[in-house]
């Protein structure tokens, strides 16, 4: 039944996108290479990881992604324009060598004029940010805001500690945004200890749409609400769920329609933005390189259709509010 569901939700949205007279913006992209000399410690014979844990790829655990793989994969759903790159859990001490390879091909594509491009990165910060005083690490960010892509930054492991309240004020204080992977309780109680420093809630604030219990949906509203109230939690980003699922047949749509919609009404168009999450959409075992991002892409479109979405409210949520957030170039 929900292969179905997915099936009509492709057949009877796909015409919608030929009717876009814009290009999209993603505002979630992953890109790899092996031959960057960037070390991906998640891109290891998984056997060999500590603790040991799933690959991506295809054995033997090899993976590039690039932004030629993301428009073959994109471009039968959304013509996009650009894409913010989200930084991809290299070895820490690599923070910066992602940083400048990433700004590179961004050059390379404005001077080419080809698109889909990189508009904007959002940066892994460097290792001492939220562990030590923000001045004991000045250097590195000062080195980091050279890098002309970069508007925002993506903190692993905040807890909402006072290091971690005080790097997240001084990124602000640099005007660059913050990225927050988490469930969104925790999004809203950091943001508000921040009212200065803008941030951005991926995923769906951590919403579960692989649950049934009707307590998961509630619990994740109570969180939703809060942050809706915070304006300088600028978006929650639509998308991010689809590589919870086993297969493309396994997908709920009814599930995600309705974390959607809730998540539409409480921020507005205006606060919302659009995610593809690849590559990491198009993953996740038992199903390597399943192909993700033409469902969910179909399914969103489809939700904006029921909510009778306006042509402005398809655009804020699809292009607008992503080049105003992350400053895209």
């Amino acid at each position: 039944m929900a292969l179905l569901v997915a099936t009509i939700l492709l057949t009877t949205s796909v015409g919608m996108f030929d009717a876009l007279d814009f290009g999209v913006i993603d505002a979630h992209v992953h890109i790899v290479s092996m031959t960057n000399k960037i070390d991906y410690l998640w891109a290891k014979d998984p056997s060999k990881l500590d603790p040991p844990r799933s690959c991506p790829c295809s054995p033997p655990c090899a993976c590039n992604w690039t932004i030629a793989d993301y428009k073959a994969t994109s471009e039968s759903s959304f013509a996009v324009d650009k894409v913010v790159f989200c930084e991809v859990d290299a070895n820490p001490n690599q923070w910066l060598d992602e940083v400048k390879w990433v700004q590179n091909i961004a050059e390379q594509q404005h001077k080419a004029k080809t698109s889909p491009a990189v508009g904007a990165i959002v940066a892994h910060p460097p290792p001492l940010f939220g562990l030590a005083p923000p001045n004991q690490y000045k250097e590195k960010m000062d080195e980091l805001q050279q890098y002309s892509y970069v508007t925002g930054l993506r903190p692993s492991g905040l807890n909402g500690s006072a290091l971690q309240i005080d790097a997240l004020k001084d990124a602000g204080k640099r005007g660059l945004v913050i990225d927050l992977n988490m469930d969104v309780h925790l999004a809203a109680q950091i943001a508000q200890q921040c009212p200065e420093t803008e941030f951005v809630i991926e995923h769906m604030g951590g919403a579960n749409v692989t649950g049934k219990d009707s307590q998961n949906f509630e619990k994740w509203q109570a969180g939703l609400k809060a942050a809706s109230n915070l304006q300088n939690v600028k978006c929650i980003m639509l998308g991010g769920m689809m590589s919870r699922w086993a297969s493309i047949g396994a997908v709920n749509s009814s599930a995600i329609s309705l974390y959607v919609k809730e998540a539409i009404r409480e921020f507005g168009y205006e606060r919302v933005c659009f995610e593809g999450n690849w590559f990491f959409n198009n993953w996740g075992p038992p199903h390597p390189n399943l192909e993700m991002y033409s469902t969910w892409a179909s399914m969103l479109m489809a939700i904006f259709k029921d909510l009778q979405a306006t042509d402005k409210d398809i655009q804020l949520a699809l292009r607008e509010n992503s080049l105003k957030i992350y400053k895209i170039k």
